[in-house]
């Protein structure tokens, strides 16, 4: 796999709190986020060591065991884009994590000048055209 695949594997929109669960993963993994198209997906994060974590979305179920560390690491087949929102679940012994509103499409990364600061909103009747946007596939994450 890639760089850019690995990097841009996943993207999201909001952040989802699992501060009290055994089974944890990075913020980047949260409701409303996409999951890169005909790519190999890695997904990973922390559980108790020796747990055995399971990974379920769009049909396809895999299972691991967190090492002595408690690090945890699987990999998703290549998905297809189809516009559905789908629910992506992981499970611990004891947790049960749902990330819902999960899409399956095209991850772009974007980085560099401070110019990439300047948001939409910033923008010459940019008030009027957010108000009438309706784009719900559209998503973003910053990252800071």
């Amino acid at each position: 796999m890639n760089a850019r695949h690995s990097i841009a594997a996943i993207a999201l929109l909001s952040t989802t709190s699992l501060a009290t669960a055994d089974v944890r993963l990075p913020g980047m993994f949260s409701d409303s986020m996409v999951l890169q198209r005909d790519a190999k997906l890695p997904i990973w994060g922390w559980a108790q060591p020796g747990e055995e974590i399971t990974v379920a979305v769009a049909g396809q179920k895999v299972a691991t065991t967190a090492d002595k560390d408690g690090n945890w690491r699987v990999t998703l087949s290549p998905l297809k884009a189809d516009g559905k929102p789908q629910e992506m679940i992981v499970s611990g012994k004891k947790d049960r994590i749902i990330f819902k509103d999960v899409l399956v499409g095209e991850v772009w990364l974007c980085g560099g000048q401070s110019n990439m600061q300047m948001g939409v909103r910033d923008c010459f009747n940019s008030w009027d055209e957010v108000a009438a946007a309706n784009f719900p596939q559209i998503r973003m994450f910053h990252a800071t």
